[in-house]
Formats: structure tokens, sequence, C-alpha cells
């Protein structure tokens, strides 16, 4: 939403923006806004992944009841749901990326050709203090990552999030990326010039780069880490254990680098090779082994319950999380909209929850359990995960 607000106020829109989920806002104070501003706005925007659909249906409805003007889609639920938000009242959906696509909507002629052109997000239309006052990754931030942090990020006061690419060059059958598998990242010039008005507009002393790989480029990395270097600020991202090396790794620590994220999914080779990762369970002993050594933190988290999981891929799970003195976080399999994982088992899914809105519906968070597709019986299938993560705490 920041880089599509940022586009429309250069078509010369004036925009808001209602950040309601860093505000934590109730249904009844969104609706109340609602009713106050309705003849303020000439078009509403609502972004947000799939698993926000619910809300959205709400949303759309709630708009819909206090002004006919139009209503623009976007984002990873556009994308997978779109259908389903035109039938509950919105009048254009957007899929993939909005940029140009707003552009077009609104007339304009005008089109980026590379991710190094967008405008800079559109933070003073954002509630920033809410988010460089949280910090994002580690203990007490209630999301995947809280198993643990550097000790360097424990008086981290003030953060913010950067994202430095979009698509993704691997293929995954449990992911679903909106940008597809044309990976494409910033120039190191770009990226920093971003970080720098972080760092002089909100005092911000970590910045979190949440793209899901980026250490694809390994020249791009060291490029990026020696201008990081220059910058005293510590950083965190998340990188795939086949992607990193000494050289990497040394330098990412000393440009501030604390904390890593890997996606591990699994301490078996087999449940690995189901899951198309392209990765091996050695990748991964290296990747934790390196990671450490050069004094980062590696942040684990794992997928439980893939078709094909039984009692034998488990064990040689917990054996490789025992073997690296690993606290992981694990995951239910869940089959999002759009990845294979969810096309290879629509048949079930849409029977088991009597079709695709009612299953859509029961999305949440990534550790909420939705369906079993592992194979096993529902009865096995949990008793063996509450072993494996006793065995593990």
């Amino acid at each position: 939403m920041g880089y599509v607000s940022s586009v429309l106020k250069q078509l010369g829109h004036n925009v808001d923006v209602l950040d309601i989920n860093a505000l934590r806002l109730d249904k009844e104070t969104v609706a109340r806004y609602l009713i106050s501003t309705c003849s303020k706005y000439d078009y509403y925007g609502i972004s947000g992944i799939v698993t926000t659909y619910a809300y959205q249906k709400w949303l759309i409805e709630s708009i819909r009841s206090v002004s006919n003007y139009p209503i623009i889609c976007g984002g990873g639920c556009a994308s997978t749901a779109g259908r389903l938000l035109l039938e509950a009242g919105a009048t254009k959906v957007i899929e993939g990326e909005g940029e140009n696509s707003i552009l077009s909507y609104f007339g304009s002629v005008f089109r980026y050709s590379n991710i190094n052109e967008f405008p800079m997000p559109d933070w003073e239309n954002i509630n920033m203090e809410t988010y460089v006052e949280n910090r994002i990754w580690g203990k007490e931030t209630g999301n995947a990552s809280n198993v643990g942090i550097h000790k360097d990020m424990e008086n981290i006061r003030r953060n913010a999030c950067v994202i430095t690419s979009r698509g993704c060059p691997y293929n995954c059958s449990f992911c679903y990326d909106l940008f597809g598998c044309n990976y494409r990242q910033r120039n190191v010039v770009s990226v920093i010039k971003e970080i720098k008005l972080l760092k002089e507009n909100y005092n911000v002393d970590f910045i979190g780069f949440i793209d899901d790989n980026m250490f694809v480029d390994k020249r791009w990395v060291l490029s990026f880490c020696d201008e990081m270097r220059k910058l005293d600020l510590l950083w965190g991202c998340h990188a795939r254990v086949n992607e990193v090396n000494e050289e990497i790794l040394e330098s990412a620590y000393n440009s501030g680098c604390r904390w890593i994220g890997y996606g591990i999914e699994s301490g078996s080779q087999t449940m690995l090779n189901k899951m198309n990762k392209k990765t091996t369970v050695r990748h991964a002993r290296t990747a934790i082994e390196l990671t450490r050594k050069y004094d980062i933190y590696p942040n684990t988290s794992f997928i439980y319950g893939f078709p094909g999981e039984n009692k034998a891929t488990v064990s040689e799970t917990v054996r490789f999380c025992k073997d690296l003195d690993l606290k992981p976080s694990f995951f239910h399999s869940i089959p999002y909209p759009g990845s294979k994982l969810y096309k290879d088992n629509e048949i079930q899914i849409l029977n088991k929850f009597g079709g695709y809105e009612n299953f859509i519906m029961q999305l949440g968070e990534a550790k909420d359990f939705v369906i079993n597709l592992s194979g096993m019986p529902d009865k096995q299938y949990f008793k063996l995960k509450e072993n494996m993560e006793k065995e593990l705490q």
C-alpha cells in the first residue's frame, strides 16, 4: 500500500491511509470512521493477504453501506480471491503488482519499467511510530521469530521494514508468491537511500528486511554490505540455506547483520524433495553452523504435516534439531491458494470445507491448523506433533 499510495500522490490525488492492522482497530471503530468520512473520499482501496479475506469482505460491505464510490482491491487476496471480493461489492480487483495497474486504472499512460523507478513508500501516511517502536523479530514479538535474538539486538528501540526485491526464483510446493518466479532486486543505491531516509526521519536503530530471499545474488549482497557498513545500523533478514557462505556471512556481520531467518522446513531429505525445496539437509546444517561461526543468530522454522509426513520423517527432523541444538518454530502445512500444494489437493479441500470461500474463511495464522493432508489419521497427526515439540523444548 505504501508504494501505491506514493504512485497515486504522483498522479495528483490526495490519499489517506487507515492502517487497520497496525493500529489494531476493532470493527466498531472502523465502522464509525467510515460513517464519519463517507463524504470525503471518491475512491477506496483495500489491500491484504488471502488470510484477511473474511475481514476484507466485511470491510467492503461496510463501505458499501455508506458509499457507492469505487472500491479497488489489491494484494494477495485480490490475486487469489478476486471473484469473491467482486461478489462482495468491490468495483475492481488488481492481481499481481499494483503500481502500473493503478496508473492504468486512473488513465495515465506512464508506466514504470522496473522496481528501481518506484517512488519511496508513503511513510507520511502511515502511523510510523506504531512500527518503529515495536520490535520486528526476536523475543516478545509474538510472531514466528520469538524464539530468540542476538545479544546485540536486546537494546533495539526503534526499527523499520524494507523490501529489496520482488519474486522468487524457486518454486516450493507450499508457497504462493504474488510476484511470481521472476526475481528482481532493487539496486543498492535505491535501497541505501531508503534506509538513510528512515534513519534520518524516524531515528531507527534496526532494519528488518522482509524479502523472502535476500541473498539470491551474491554480488549484490557483498556490494550492499559494503554500503550498509557505513550506516552504523543493525539489521536482520531471511535467506535460503543454499545461498550463504563464509564470505557472505562475514561481510553481513561486519555490516551490522545479527539475525537471519532460515526456512529449513524439514530435517528429512525425503520431505524436502516432496516440497520441491531444492535444498538439502547438509545445506541446512552447514548454513546454521556458519551463521553461528560469524556470530549471527540463525532463526529456524519448519513445516509439519506436508503430504507424506510420518513418524520416520518427524524423527529425522527431531534428530536434526537436537544435533544442532535448535529451538525452532513449527508451522502446520497449509495449502494456500495459488500454491502447488493447494492445486494438488483442491478436491479434498473443497469437499472438506464445502467450497472455496468457506476454506479461505478459515485461513489465519500460519501456526493454526487448517487441514490434515499428511495421510496420517488426525489422532496420530496431532499426537506426533505434540510429542515432537515436547521433545525439543
